[in-house]
C-alpha cells in the first residue's frame, strides 16, 4: 500500500553484532552488522567478503580491458593480437564475476542460516540464474573471440602481402 510502513525487520543476534532481515514484498534483504572488525575477518564472513571483493575486481578488470580495446580501435588497430588477449580476459572475468557473485550469496545465506533463521531469500535462486547467464555470456564472448581471431589472421596476412 502506498504510504504504509514496511514491516519491522527480524533481528538475529550474532557474535559481536546482529543480522537484520528485511522483508520487502516477496524478497528478503539481509543487513549484517559487526561491532568489531575482528569478528568479520574470520570464517564465513571473511570468505563472503573475499568473494565480494573479487567480484568487484572482475568488474574493474572488464572496464579496464574495454578501455584499452576502445583506445586501440580509435587508433585503427582493431585486429591486433593484444586485443585478442583482452577479449579472452574479458570472457574469463565475466565468468568469474558470476561465480564469485554466486559464492557470495551462498556463503551469506549459509551464515544467516547458521545464525538461527531459515533465510528463504530469493537471492540464492536468482544468483544461480546469474551464474548460468554469466556462463552463457562468457560462451558468447568466446565465440566472438574466434571470429576476432580469424579477423586478426586475415589482417596479418594482408600486411604480409603488401
Amino acid at each position: 500500500h502506498y504510504g504504509s510502513q514496511p514491516p519491522e525487520p527480524l533481528i538475529l543476534p550474532i557474535e559481536n553484532g546482529e543480522i537484520k532481515i528485511h522483508n520487502i514484498g516477496h524478497t528478503q534483504f539481509a543487513l549484517v552488522h559487526f561491532e568489531h572488525l575482528s569478528t568479520m575477518l574470520r570464517g564465513l564472513p571473511l570468505a563472503c567478503l573475499i568473494c565480494l571483493v573479487l567480484s568487484d575486481f572482475t568488474i574493474v578488470l572488464v572496464f579496464y580491458q574495454l578501455m584499452h580495446i576502445f583506445r586501440s580501435i580509435d587508433k585503427g588497430e582493431v585486429f591486433k593480437t593484444n586485443n585478442l588477449a583482452r577479449v579472452r580476459l574479458i570472457a574469463f572475468a565475466v565468468l568469474a564475476f558470476s561465480m564469485f557473485s554466486y559464492l557470495t550469496s551462498s556463503l551469506l545465506s549459509t551464515y544467516i542460516q547458521r545464525s538461527g533463521d531459515s533465510f528463504r531469500g530469493a537471492y540464492p535462486a536468482i544468483s544461480s540464474e546469474r551464474l548460468m547467464m554469466g556462463a552463457l555470456v562468457a560462451l558468447i564472448i568466446f565465440a566472438l573471440l574466434k571470429a576476432f581471431k580469424l579477423g586478426t589472421q586475415l589482417q596479418q596476412e594482408q600486411e604480409l602481402t603488401i
